[in-house]
């Protein structure tokens, strides 16, 4: 794989080793790679079962409580579903980690 810069240089890139869950519908390395050939754009709108947009969102980015965007990269592949123990992670202390 090769990644072109604007100024049409061309650089070659090696992915040595990877496990990843990413935006996008990224699972694995081969979905990154057809990810990123493909001048991939994983940024979405806010989705519907994180959190109400119209009760957060606020132009105004210094507004108390508020976010100014509505957009963002987010997992789609059961998100809500988190095996703590290889962590060493109680699912007690699991339930109240704020997954950012």
């Amino acid at each position: 794989m090769r990644h072109v810069y604007e100024t049409g240089t061309a650089i070659p890139v090696a992915i040595v080793g990877i496990g990843c869950r990413l935006p996008g519908g990224i699972t694995g390395p081969k979905d990154l790679v057809a990810f990123l050939s493909a001048h991939g754009d994983a940024v979405t709108e806010i989705p519907q079962n994180r959190w109400s947009v119209d009760l957060y969102y606020d132009p105004q980015k210094d507004a108390p409580g508020k976010a100014y965007v509505k957009h963002g990269g987010f997992l789609t592949q059961d998100v809500f579903e988190f095996d703590p123990a290889p962590f060493g992670i109680s699912p007690r202390e699991a339930d109240r980690l704020d997954p950012q």
